[in-house]
């Protein structure tokens, strides 16, 4: 018992994480991004206003167009957001839990089988010697004298 709440309370301390210190770095720079994607949206809608008011007709269409696609570019940076020591442990977890349990069950398995081969020979000892036993009495029956008593078993 002393063991298992042992384990459970190793367990929880390793796969319990909280978020480490770079999360507010973290928060501060996606907030960030997205102030400076909108300000190059911004002006990259001025930009082709300014083009489809003062350009020929081609340049207009064009214009129009690319503000219809709202054409935006995927490129954009890509912030990690940070991971916790419990993150990392479940993952961890994840792929070794299952392949040791795994384990862990053929090794039992394996224990069943041969101690259920064990008992199946001792039972076949048991009986072949159950046998040899009765076959002597037939082979070689008790023979008393006339002061003998015989007792049949029922």
């Amino acid at each position: 018992m002393n063991k298992s709440v042992l384990a459970i309370s190793i367990g929880l301390i390793f796969l319990t994480g909280c978020a480490s210190g770079n999360y507010q770095q973290y928060a501060q720079t996606q907030e960030n991004i997205a102030v400076a994607r909108a300000q190059a949206d911004i002006e990259r809608y001025k930009t082709l206003q300014a083009i489809a008011n003062s350009g020929d007709t081609t340049a207009r269409v064009a214009a129009v167009i690319a503000l219809q696609q709202g054409t935006q570019s995927n490129n954009s940076p890509r912030i990690e957001q940070p991971t916790s020591v419990g993150d990392t442990a479940l993952k961890w977890a994840s792929v070794l839990v299952p392949s040791l349990t795994q384990i862990y069950g053929i090794g039992k398995s394996t224990d069943l089988a041969i101690t259920n081969s064990n008992n199946n020979k001792e039972i076949a000892i048991n009986s072949n010697e159950t046998m040899l036993g009765f076959g002597k009495l037939i082979v070689d029956p008790i023979v008393g004298t006339e002061e003998s008593v015989l007792v049949y078993p029922r």
